[in-house]
């Protein structure tokens, strides 16, 4: 019985460019792939351009695949492997398949120059593709092309293909832009003597005004994500779902329920469609699923920020604000931003706020007063902290609420708390504030009513 070789797959990603959508969708298919045979998933930098490459796109890469959880087992540069493509260069001019050329420079047509050519003498070039089943492209037209530009200056084509021969790669996962490159690679590595690995091309995915998503058009960084407040592994789920179907209408996966899902015949044969609102639907998933310390950590800094001292004295006011993050699923960078631009500033001083917004639609002003005059009544009945926790005094308020009408009696209280359109409930509010400070708001709102 014939040994299956270990299960090794790559991404080979250019540091010319922040890590976009597409190359991290790839990076996690290779990663699951991997993962699910026991296999290793590596990293390999194509940086031999010296002139475009740059290591901190090489951090920006890893950074973005640490922050998704897709941990590579070996990293490794095209750029420290000029021995090895010299050595393959050179088998090939001595078996014949390929020869020096000299031709005018690109740069300076008055100037000769010295190129490495591959010498092909094939018509068709067929592969099988997981997604597609046999391909078969005719490389006739692609004539004698150059693989070096000299024995130390190696082209993109025969750099993969050397690599992808000499680590061992077993299975190539990369988008379906590739699937030009492939007869040439396919090509070299024959004459190399050398059997090519399995191939999977992936549609691409494409934004929502319809054209592909690339580097350099409608691109999307995964550390822009991350900047934005998102979870990774909302992230990392919606990335899952673009152009691979489960075999359920199961939506939500973790990473490890990835790992154990993850097959290459569900790969689907059409483009994936970007929508921004699906991810932020999985985003509040993931969000509602965290626990409080995770939501804390991320607004916390935030906090102390606008209220260095205050914000140590109460702590019920993180846990509303955090109750309010998970409910909602808000994003991390949303929340922290209206902390800083003040919208929870109720919470720790009486808001300031104009007559108007006290007054719901359809209500006018003698309505409104009654009401709060009514709400003041009753909640000074309340004593202790057992009575004014948020669901005692709902239960408190909700049969006169009923009677009256929810918005003329919640609107105006919750206004009068908060001075916004926009705040957590009443309730939660007062249970932050306590009783002394919603009974001088709510007489400062009685106070404007009647001016």
């Amino acid at each position: 019985m014939k040994n299956t070789p270990p299960v090794i797959t790559r991404i080979a990603p250019s540091p010319t460019g922040a890590f976009h959508f597409g190359t991290a969708r790839t990076a996690l298919y290779n990663y699951l792939f991997a993962k699910k045979h026991g296999g290793t998933f590596m990293v390999r930098f194509e940086d031999t351009d010296s002139e475009r490459s740059d290591r901190s796109y090489e951090s920006d890469i890893l950074q973005s695949l640490s922050w998704l959880n897709i941990s590579p087992d070996v990293i490794t540069r095209q750029s420290e492997r000029r021995s090895v493509y010299r050595g393959h260069i050179n088998r090939l001019l001595a078996s014949g398949h390929a020869y020096e050329s000299r031709e005018p420079s690109k740069k300076d047509p008055s100037q000769e120059v010295v190129v490495i050519r591959y010498k092909n003498t094939e018509r068709n070039v067929s592969f099988k593709d997981t997604v597609r089943g046999t391909i078969t492209i005719d490389v006739s037209d692609l004539g004698d092309f150059v693989i070096a530009r000299s024995i130390d200056d190696p082209l993109y084509n025969l750099a993969v293909a050397v690599d992808d021969c000499v680590m061992g790669i077993t299975h190539v996962l990369r988008g379906d832009d590739h699937i030009t490159n492939t007869p040439r690679q396919i090509l070299l590595m024959q004459a190399l003597g050398y059997q090519p690995p399995s191939y999977t091309h992936i549609p691409l995915i494409h934004g929502e005004g319809g054209g592909k998503l690339s580097k350099r058009k409608g691109a999307l960084s995964v550390l822009d994500f991350k900047r934005r407040g998102y979870v990774s592994g909302a992230v990392c789920n919606a990335l899952f779902l673009l152009g691979w179907s489960p075999v359920d209408e199961q939506e939500v996966f973790p990473l490890e329920d990835m790992v154990q899902a993850f097959s290459l015949d569900r790969i689907q044969k059409k483009e994936a469609l970007f929508r921004e609102k699906k991810l932020a639907w999985f985003n509040r998933q993931y969000v509602q699923a965290l626990p409080e310390a995770a939501i804390r950590r991320e607004v916390m800094p935030a906090l102390l920020r606008r209220f260095p001292f205050r914000s140590l004295l109460n702590p019920r006011v993180l846990s509303s604000i955090v109750q309010g993050v998970r409910e909602q699923g808000t994003l991390f960078a949303d929340v922290r931003d209206r902390i800083q631009s003040g919208d929870y500033d109720f919470f720790f001083i009486p808001p300031v706020y104009e007559p108007p917004l006290l007054i719901p639609d359809g209500e006018d002003q003698k309505q409104v007063r009654q009401s709060l005059t009514r709400v003041q009544e009753l909640l000074a009945t309340r004593s202790g902290y057992r009575g004014w926790d948020a669901v005692s005094t709902h239960e408190l308020l909700l049969p006169y609420a009923e009677k009256e009408g929810k918005s003329l009696v919640f609107w105006p209280l919750r206004t009068a708390l908060s001075g916004r359109e926009k705040s957590p409930s009443p309730f939660d509010i007062m249970e932050v504030i306590g009783k002394k400070q919603t009974m001088a708001r709510i007489q400062t709102a009685l106070n404007l009513l009647r001016e």
